[in-house]
């Protein structure tokens, strides 16, 4: 029997997550999916660039802005008639950037039951909420004080208020995203709403969790203490 289309690509982000397995990264690759073909892929790249944010799907998102730009094609409609497909269930970062750029749909492998954001440990795919984004790669700006998350389930809508974000005068950014953000007071929430993400689970998941097997039996060079995992029930 032919394998299905998710998981002739799954096997893809797999072969992706291998080659980060062996250079020491955490084993999670993806890879974006428009009209039939890759657009733009990624793995793990934390540990060689030292940075926390270079997430397998920071990169895939990185590549797929430079082929809109390289084809003339408007990233918003682009990322909205993609699919993701991603080897582990995306992080509550990842989730959270993926609802930014305008993805609604994802397949990925394996849970994520430590830092997933589609259901693990916050259900980031189903919450509808007002962002303070005026545009892709543009600069974030303060319009109110107040910032809300509506998130519906059986019982219908539920409207969450939260207190505003106080960051002084910090600068925070994002290369993956091409956003960068400068306050001086707070975050509010603007005009526009984030769609909510369409999430197939389970597409080759024992291969996915082979993978993170491997990496968490082995030890973790930029750990300052690096513990003996050696005794650790396979």
């Amino acid at each position: 029997m032919a394998d299905s289309t998710d998981e002739v690509w799954m096997k893809r982000c797999l072969e992706l997550a291998a080659k980060a397995l062996e250079t020491g990264e955490v084993p999670v690759g993806c890879i974006f999916v428009y009209e039939g073909i890759n657009i733009g892929q990624g793995s793990n790249e934390v540990n060689i660039t030292k940075n926390a944010t270079r997430h397998a799907e920071f990169i895939a998102i990185d590549e797929v802005r430079r082929y809109c730009q390289e084809h003339g094609l408007n990233e918003h409609e682009v990322f909205s008639n993609s699919i993701l497909y991603v080897t582990t269930e995306p992080c509550i970062m990842c989730s959270a950037a993926l609802k930014i750029v305008g993805v609604k749909n994802v397949v990925f492998g394996c849970p994520n039951p430590r830092f997933g954001g589609c259901g693990s440990v916050l259900d980031m795919h189903q919450r509808e909420f007002q962002r303070n984004l005026h545009g892709l790669g543009e600069p974030w700006k303060e319009v109110t004080n107040e910032m809300f998350f509506t998130q519906t389930d059986a019982t219908g809508p539920t409207e969450k208020h939260f207190e505003p974000l106080n960051l002084g005068t910090n600068e925070i950014s994002s290369s993956g995203l091409g956003i960068e953000m400068k306050q001086s007071s707070s975050i509010g929430c603007a005009s526009g709403v984030s769609s909510v993400i369409f999430c197939k689970s389970g597409v080759l998941a024992n291969d996915s969790v082979s993978l993170l097997k491997q990496f968490y039996q082995g030890e973790n060079p930029n750990a300052p203490n690096p513990k003996d995992k050696s005794k650790r029930k396979k």
